[in-house]
Order: C-alpha cells, then structure tokens, then sequence
C-alpha cells in the first residue's frame, strides 16, 4: 500500500542528517554552499519537502493507531465497494 511506503519512507527521512541553518550558525542555508544528505536524498529521488515532510509525519503516528486507522479505511471502501 502507498501509504506503508510513504511512512516508511519518513521515518528514514528523518534520520538523515540535515544542513545547518541560520538558528545554528548565524548565516541562511548550509556552510559554504554544501548540501545535506538530507536535500540530497530528496533533489536524486524527486521527492518534493513537503512530501517528505508529511511523510515523517505519518511515521510518527504509533503502530496500534495507524493499523485502526488504516483497518477502518478498508472498512469504508468495502461498503463503497458496488458489486
């Protein structure tokens, strides 16, 4: 299911190491023009921010509660379903 691998997707996402920003070192982006692994991995794979960000998102949202959650959506679209 789409959805398994865009949650699996950001829970790797997040352990990417990221650039610094201005909070961290007082000047807007990464040190000396280089890129983190993170915008890397996004920009080789074609993967937009804010994709990735609902993605770890959706990886943060616990085990038992995504099951529930996506358990009653194959609820709903087997009473949607017209035979």
């Amino acid at each position: 299911m789409a959805v398994d691998a865009e949650r699996k997707a950001g829970g790797l996402f997040a352990e990417l190491e990221r650039g610094k920003n201005q909070y961290d070192n007082g000047c807007s982006g990464n040190v000396a023009g280089a890129q983190s692994e993170y915008t890397a991995t996004l920009e080789s794979a074609g993967i937009t921010m804010r994709d990735a960000n609902r993605w770890q998102v959706e990886a943060t949202i616990p085990e038992d509660e995504y099951l529930a959650i996506v358990g009653a959506v194959f609820v709903i679209m087997a009473d949607t379903v017209v035979t």
